[in-house]
């Protein structure tokens, strides 16, 4: 019983979301593996402040992982369109 008190005393870094929290939002961001365990860290409190700061960093990750996926279907796209606008040429 000792130690789960002990245990509950040196939790006291991730009770709050730390500050200055727009940059911790844009550090999710650029680094989705970090926003992913901050997201699961601060959305398994009870307090109703660190789930909404873990799901904003879970929010970021999810507009990075949007965004590379758009980009990679435009490429994907514009590599088809050139290569398509290629095929008659090589047959002539």
């Amino acid at each position: 019983m000792g130690e789960g008190n002990r245990l509950r005393e040196t939790s006291g870094l991730l009770d709050r979301p730390p500050e200055p929290r727009p940059l911790f939002y844009i550090l999710s961001f650029f680094l989705p593996s970090g926003g992913l365990v901050l997201a699961a860290l601060f959305m398994s409190k009870a307090e109703e402040d660190n789930r909404r700061f873990g799901r904003r960093c879970l929010v970021a990750v999810l507009i990075l992982i949007g965004l590379a996926v758009l980009f990679w279907v435009c490429y994907i796209i514009f590599l088809a369109v050139r290569v398509f606008k290629e095929l008659p040429s090589l047959y002539s």
